[in-house]
């Protein structure tokens, strides 16, 4: 709107205040809109006007100045006008401002106080001024303001990307949903079945909102609060969202020590709302993970539990602090009804579980795991009964167990890990396809039944001395068909026997020491270790890990008088790769891997590595291929072995490795491990 020229405003004022004024409201407030120009008829009036002062006013010119008046106001903006409606009264960024409103305020037009309170806090008053004044239209200014509101809304949602935030999820979306379409096309022309049999969408038409549907449900649940603000339609997908994820960095909670108590609160609360505003339908996945600190009711566990376990529901993930596991009880009506009978992963810590006779909620369970959870082996027996469809289970920390019995109608079970159950004696199982067993903890009797297809077992028992030799004599009877044996050990006080039975199809043996020399004989014989090699005539691979946790007492190879021992025996036709993890100075240890240079008739490869690493691995691994850019810390005492250890395997060992075997030497790290000497 165009502004009035420097000598007709003052005409105009000073005909008002002759003939009486009519717009005192506007004029009080010092409005902020600029009057239209005057034409013939209006500049003769303001003439007129401003002889009024004389006494000779004529009231055909006060008419005309009235309807110019008049005319004006009806062009005024409804914001403009609204700006000078409160006689006298500051605008809202003025009062935010706590300053006196002025005539001509630019900002009174276009905020209201909350408005202009995130475009300060954002911008800067003073820069949304300068932006505002370089502007001349009021319409271009008004969208201006307009755009600055949203930005800075956006950026107080989203402070690193603002509104760009949501663009960034619509191209991702869009991305995703060409690529379905792309696959949907490919899949039509390739076959005569438009949708494979996996396709959520093949036992019906597809429409644009199913696949709209289906990419929505690929978001992280975040990502789908956002997305669900850019239209109706997709807010309806995220009250459908089938993956539940409750932690803390889905529910955009920053962790802060001093603020423990309000993420318990808003953990809490947004979990509420989001269940409260969820239809109920649909959920496929359900992961609820809690702190210590945030003292969530077991009322509330319940009352989730209820609302997200629904028929169709297939994962459930629950993470209880410690304090949790004496005083809340898994209730296991929410799993009745029809509601459990499509999970098929459940994993529960910290808590008790307590399933009756008779429990059959969980038949398409696949993955069962257990860790710090109160159960006997009476319920776990009635629970993995009817789990017919079962493949894993894992228990970890089960105190309450004594007797673990797999029965023999898990045919599908493939995977079973049992870990640190401190009061566990027995394991009985009858799976006939049990291919996997991992075991850790105190010496329990194990029975795998004479049908057992067990091919690897990785086993360990803390408080058992020997326990390498307890492998040798007892497991070639228990597990008959393994193919992969791994032995973990913390004390060896006597030598490894020769064995009575064999390891017919053992393909890889890895053996790993822990040297701690109270439970570990400084006499210790390595060449013993033999016994193995010539109980299993399949062997391929062998692998020994020495960990040296103090320092070490062997009997060195150093200062030795008597000659090398050799072990006249069996050859090992079909060993091709060894490897000495921790390799040490030992007398015996340096005779064992002599033996198996001359008895190993199809070695390909030797790694002897002086420097012990928790991963075996023939390509040695030093700072130059560390993540961290640096070796772990060693003691000097093991770097002082290292190098001697070095000096052992160029006079013993060099010279007796064929030309077809690879020999793979670790030295300490030329950054990482130099030390004075």
């Amino acid at each position: 709107m165009a502004a009035v020229s420097a000598s007709a405003r003052p005409g105009v004022d000073d005909a008002a205040a002759a003939g009486g004024d009519r717009w005192p409201r506007a004029r009080a407030r010092g409005r902020a809109w600029t009057p239209p120009p005057l034409t013939e008829g209006m500049a003769a009036a303001s003439s007129s006007a401003s002889s009024a002062e004389r006494g000779s006013v004529d009231c055909k010119h006060k008419s005309e100045l009235h309807r110019a008046r008049t005319q004006a106001k009806e062009e005024m903006p409804d914001d403009e006008e609204q700006a000078v409606a409160g006689r006298g009264a500051p605008c809202g960024a003025c009062r935010m401002l706590r300053r006196r409103c002025v005539p001509g305020c630019v900002f009174a037009p276009y905020f209201t106080a909350d408005d202009f309170a995130a475009v300060h806090c954002v911008f800067g008053a003073s820069n949304v001024s300068k932006m505002l004044e370089r502007i001349e239209l009021p319409e271009q200014r008004r969208v201006a303001a307009a755009t600055l509101v949203e930005e800075a809304k956006a950026r107080q949602r989203d402070p690193t990307f603002g509104r760009v935030s949501y663009i960034r999820i619509l191209q991702e979306v869009n991305d995703k949903a060409r690529e379905q379409v792309d696959a949907a096309r490919e899949e039509i022309a390739g076959s005569s079945a438009p949708w494979p049999r996996s396709s959520p969408f093949r036992s019906r038409r597809v429409s644009a909102s199913d696949i709209w549907f289906h990419i929505h449900s690929l978001l992280p649940l975040r990502d789908s609060v956002h997305f669900a603000c850019v239209s109706r339609t997709f807010m309806c997908f995220w009250k459908c969202h089938p993956n539940l994820i409750f932690t803390e960095e889905a529910l955009g909670l920053k962790r802060n020590a001093c603020e423990k108590g309000d993420i318990a609160k808003d953990f809490t609360s947004r979990v509420d709302s989001i269940l409260k505003n969820h239809v109920g339908v649909g959920v496929k996945t359900l992961k609820i993970v809690v702190y210590n600190h945030y003292n969530v009711d077991a009322n509330h566990f319940n009352s989730w539990l209820q609302s997200a376990i629904t028929p169709g529901i297939e994962e459930i993930t629950l993470f209880l602090p410690t304090n949790y596991r004496d005083g809340y009880n898994f209730p296991c009506s929410v799993l009745l009804n029809g509601r459990g009978n499509s999970i098929r992963y459940l994993h529960l810590t910290y808590c008790a579980f307590r399933p009756m006779v008779g429990f059959d909620c969980l038949r398409r369970l696949t993955k069962l795991h257990l860790y710090q959870v109160c159960i006997t082996g009476n319920e776990l027996g009635c629970l993995i009964s009817k789990s017919f469809a079962l493949e894993q289970l894992e228990l970890m920390s089960c105190d309450e167990l004594i007797c673990l019995k797999i029965p023999l109608c898990l045919e599908r079970l493939s995977c079973l890990r049992v870990t640190w159950c401190k009061m566990l004696k027995v394991i009985e199982s009858t799976a006939p396809n049990l291919s996997s067993f991992d075991l850790f903890g105190d010496s329990i009797q194990l029975s795998l039944g004479e049908s057992s297809q067990l091919k690897n077992l990785h086993v360990g028992f803390s408080y058992h001395d020997n326990f390498v030799s307890y492998s040798i004599t007892r497991l070639p009877s228990i597990v008959p068909h393994l193919e992969t044996l791994t032995i973990s050990s913390t004390g060896e006080t006597v030598d490894t026997p020769i064995a009575v039975d064999r390891f017919l199809h053992l393909k890889c043996l890895k053996i790993y020491l822990e040297v701690d020399y109270l439970a570990f004989s400084p006499a210790y014989d390595y060449l013993s270790l033999v016994s193995f090699l010539d109980a299993s005539p399949a062997l391929e691979t062998f692998i020994l890990s020495v960990n040296h946790v103090e320092e070490m007492e062997h009997v060195s190879v150093y200062g030795y008088v008597s000659p090398m021992r050799q072990i006249h025996g069996l050859k090992h036709h079909r060993l091709r790769k060894v490897h000495i993890n921790g390799f040490c100075s030992a007398k015996s240890m340096v005779e064992l891997t002599c033996h198996i240079l001359e008895n190993a008739t199809s070695l390909e490869s030797l790694t002897v590595d002086t420097i012990f690493n928790e991963v075996a691995d023939s390509n040695i691994s030093r700072c130059s291929v560390q993540s961290t850019g640096e070796c772990s810390p060693v003691r000097r005492d093991k770097i002082l072995e290292a190098r001697k250890s070095l000096s052992v395997i160029r006079s013993y060992i060099l010279g007796r490795v064929p030309s077809t075997v690879k020999l793979n030497v670790g030295e300490p790290c030329n950054r990482c491990h130099v030390i004075d000497v």
